[in-house]
């Protein structure tokens, strides 16, 4: 439940600890008891100007923001201080929450939004080891830059925002860059001039970079997180080289070789690659229009990576840039499926879910309240299907649930590669359009937790599912 620690800081003390943040490098200490202290993780947000002049948001001065670091097991503090002008929220993408869903960072579901010179502290701890993000879960901020990589780890390195340590694999944030501000384009999308079609990308990023080294002074054998934290657009990476995928969504998986992974809205894997010879990267933006994909690459120079603008590419057919489909990879947990005892199905079609979509509450907050009609409860314990139908043909809807993992037990065709396969565990699930999914989750973490499109224009596409139990 809520307590004292998350409740939002008096101008003076926003003042003081913002100092503090500015020159402990976002790192500070608040009293708790009278014989303990609190370590807490500072995040001051804000806005800067951009690449040809865009505003965009920084997490610490950096856009998109810098890599916050915390060890698995151990309970986490981060303040967050919104020093921009309008309302904002983080979300902890991959984070259970488990006993703290005041923490997961909904406005109107599990907090109310911060406030301009506000602040608020998120407290968690983290269950699982691997690569995960950290977004903003506000209107449309997270286009304009509010994200970063979060990486739970189980060594002894020092967590918070000091960087990662040495041998730590690279980080590729592969995103989809707007040369106007996410504002003008969700008004033009909500504008009759749209037509329901959703804004176009001008470019490729990586790292918020339209270019850069990427391989200088790297081992033979490179590791590398690859994140897709795009607003519209599915990634498919290669290197030219047959790579080793070895964690999905922050669960670690026995060691596949594939010529390339697809990567949809919010999804995560960690590749191995033999970058000594014949490396040739490719990153194809797999755009949600029709049976076709828009396809841009890179170009490698040495060891600089030079991204095409999406402007710049052509149109292929959605199938010539696909070999055979590589055998389903295999999960390191040999934990067996239990059967399902709830189901749940939901439709998608055209930014609804069910034949609705989400409403907020814009005075209050979900958590502790009683279901809406276009809410779900899940009894305690259930072991719950959800059964995706996507009603639109051509478009794939990246699904993504708050406050668990799950399984994927059931599909009615095949994944774009073997990252996505029946038996896989992941935290965000691709439904192909005009095809069906089914995964498959144990209802042991209660809460009221978002059920979401995770493409940013479809953030209506969602429910809420009331999950019975105390924490």
């Amino acid at each position: 439940m809520a307590n004292r620690l998350r409740q939002p800081l008096s101008m003076n003390s926003f003042v003081i600890l913002l100092v503090g943040a500015l020159t402990v490098v976002f790192f500070c200490v608040e009293p708790l008891h009278s014989d303990q202290r609190l370590v807490i993780h500072n995040m001051v947000l804000d806005t800067t100007v951009g690449y040809d002049g865009k505003t965009v948001i920084t997490v610490n001065g950096k856009s998109p923001g810098p890599e916050l670091r915390l060890r698995v097991g151990e309970r986490a503090n981060v303040r967050v201080y919104n020093r921009m002008k309008t309302p904002t929220v983080v979300h902890w993408h991959g984070m259970s929450q488990r006993g703290t869903p005041e923490s997961d960072g909904v406005p109107g579901v599990t907090q109310l939004p911060i406030d301009p010179g506000d602040s608020y502290l998120y407290s968690f701890t983290p269950e699982t080891a691997g690569t995960f993000w950290y977004h903003s879960h506000w209107d449309v901020q997270r286009v304009d830059g509010l994200y970063g990589p979060l990486i739970i780890t189980g060594g002894s390195e020092r967590v918070g925002f000091s960087g990662p340590p040495a041998g730590d694999p690279l980080m590729w944030m592969i995103s989809d860059w707007y040369d106007l501000g996410a504002d003008s384009m969700l008004e033009w999308f909500k504008s009759p001039a749209s037509q329901g079609e959703e804004p176009t990308p001008d470019r490729v990023d990586v790292n918020g970079e339209f270019s850069g080294r990427v391989f200088s002074g790297c081992p033979r054998r490179t590791s590398i997180r690859l994140i897709n934290v795009a607003a519209i657009n599915a990634y498919n990476v290669s290197f030219g080289v047959p790579m080793t995928v070895r964690e999905i969504d922050g669960f670690a998986v026995a060691p596949m070789v594939l010529p390339w992974v697809v990567l949809d809205i919010a999804q995560r894997v960690v590749v191995d690659v033999d970058v000594a010879t014949n490396v040739s990267v490719t990153v194809k933006a797999m755009s949600k229009r029709g049976d076709r994909v828009l396809s841009t690459s890179a170009k490698l120079r040495g060891d600089m990576v030079f991204f095409d603008a999406l402007w710049q590419a052509t149109l292929v057919p959605s199938g010539d840039a696909s070999a055979q489909v590589p055998a389903a990879i295999v999960s390191e947990d040999l934990t067996p499926i239990p059967n399902a005892t709830f189901e749940l199905k939901l439709f998608l079609d055209k930014g609804l879910m069910n034949g609705s979509i989400y409403t907020p509450i814009d005075d209050g907050i979900a958590l502790g309240t009683y279901a809406r009609a276009m809410d779900s409860v899940v009894p305690q314990n259930a072991v719950v299907d959800l059964n995706f139908t996507n009603l639109q043909e051509g478009v794939a809807h990246p699904i993504h649930l708050h406050g668990h993992w799950f399984w994927i037990v059931a599909m009615s065709s095949d994944g774009e590669d073997a990252t996505t396969a029946v038996g896989v565990r992941r935290d965000v699930i691709s439904v192909p359009g005009s095809s069906w999914v089914v995964v498959r989750f144990v209802a042991d973490n209660p809460g009221v937790w978002m059920l979401h499109c995770h493409i940013m224009w479809h953030a209506r596409m969602a429910r809420l599912l009331y999950e019975t139990g105390t924490w």
